[in-house]
């Protein structure tokens, strides 16, 4: 894990316990540099749009610095991070512009690890509507594509023709599923789709943390597989925007 200052060819290597997909407490003020001006409330792409504009600049100016803290949780929560990774983050955000901090950076530091410390490290995000999630364009998949590579998936053009032809439909029909962990995927299925080489990829989107086995069972003649998909990763991954999604 670490910055991103080019957020379309840059992935982050992290595993992780699965994301909490309620609704998160509502925020007096978006953040600055939101991707949708129609979206008044924030959410896990707003604030990914934030975080790769703070680790290029740094705070913008004096006493915004507490009003990040925000989006920086969102960021930790959605990629997992430990105290120490939260800390060298911030740390490296801060030290952009010292002057515009308001204080030293140590204390800049200690002030937000206090925060998150108070805060439930569970808090939930806030997820768009599944049903209506667009298909992955070109773009989108080049995207994704690049990320995979990054995180060192072994077959990352079948990974992510595993994301488009099969998981971002299966997600649209089956959200509930999807996002607490009983979606089955049938490994004879994948292997007419996909291959042979459908066991590595689906293995790749596991380690990169976009998706969890939640239960194994074997029946004679089939497999069949259940997974839990982690929607913020994944649509981080994917190049996905907070104005091109339905959010309720």
């Amino acid at each position: 894990a670490g910055g991103f200052p080019k957020a379309d060819t840059k992935a982050v290597k992290e595993c992780g316990s699965p994301v909490p997909v309620n609704v998160y407490k509502n925020r007096s003020k978006a953040s600055p540099s939101s991707s949708s001006s129609s979206e008044e409330k924030p959410n896990f792409l707003s604030d990914w749009a934030t975080y790769r504009t703070l680790k290029e600049q740094g705070i913008p100016d004096r006493h915004r610095r507490r009003k990040l803290h925000m989006p920086m949780f969102t960021m930790a929560t959605v990629f997992d991070w430990d105290e120490n990774q939260f800390e060298a983050e911030w740390r490296s955000i801060v030290s952009i512009s010292p002057r515009c901090i308001g204080c030293d950076e140590d204390e800049a530091v200690r002030d937000i690890l206090a925060a998150w410390d108070s805060r439930s490290r569970h808090e939930a995000i806030r997820l768009p509507d599944l049903t209506e999630l667009p298909d992955l364009d070109e773009r989108k998949s080049r995207i994704l594509l690049e990320a995979l590579k990054g995180a060192g998936c072994p077959k990352p053009r079948l990974a992510t023709r595993i994301v488009s032809e099969m998981l971002i439909p299966m997600g649209r029909m089956l959200p509930a599923q999807s996002k607490e962990g009983s979606l089955g995927l049938k490994s004879k299925e994948m292997l007419v789709k996909f291959g042979s080489g459908y066991r590595v990829a689906r293995e790749g989107l596991v380690a990169a943390g976009l998706l969890e086995v939640t239960e194994r069972s074997y029946c004679r003649g089939r497999q069949t597989m259940q997974y839990r998909v982690n929607w913020p990763r994944l649509l981080i991954r994917c190049g996905y925007e907070a104005g091109e999604l339905k959010w309720p």
